[in-house]
């Protein structure tokens, strides 16, 4: 376990902004993650339920822990490289199977490390331009051109 001395704890108006629900147990389990404690907190606000995160990467870390003989490389990682942490975190707060897939297969967290993997989902704009890639539109036609038409009522 980590020595959380250093850690301030966090206030109840940041542990409510973030999303937590159980802010006891968020107090304690943040101020477990050590030098994690800043980066992990910033994807936490972003994750789509912030207790279950925080509830498995506590236990994942313990899972690492015990399968390294008490060496502490998760939590270092993630306080490394904050895209490995961005990346399992969301995956930590959207799915409670991929969360006790990785608990019991410890080792299995290292995949989030490639940097290939994205940390987010694609922005609408760059979403929109793909798509106008793969279905290659005019260059030179304008916006309005590029519309499907609009049906007109009939008048029978």
């Amino acid at each position: 376990m980590t020595d959380s001395t250093d850690v301030p704890p966090p206030s109840t108006t940041l542990l409510v902004r973030t999303g937590f629900e159980d802010l006891a147990a968020a107090r304690t389990g943040l101020a477990e993650l050590g030098e994690a404690y800043e980066v992990v907190l910033e994807h936490l606000a972003k994750a789509a339920d912030p207790d279950l995160a925080l509830r498995t990467l506590l236990s994942l870390r313990d899972a690492v822990e015990a399968a390294t003989d008490g060496r502490t490389q998760l939590l270092a990682a993630l306080a490394a490289d904050d895209a490995t942490a961005c990346r399992l975190v969301h995956v930590l707060g959207a799915s409670q199977a991929l969360g006790e897939h990785l608990v019991r297969h410890p080792d299995h967290w290292q995949v989030l490390q490639d940097d290939s993997l994205p940390c987010t989902r694609s922005a609408a704009w760059r979403l929109r331009e793909q798509l106008l890639q793969s279905v290659g539109p005019t260059p030179t036609a304008t916006p309005r051109q590029r519309r499907c038409p609009t049906r007109r009522p009939s008048t029978t």
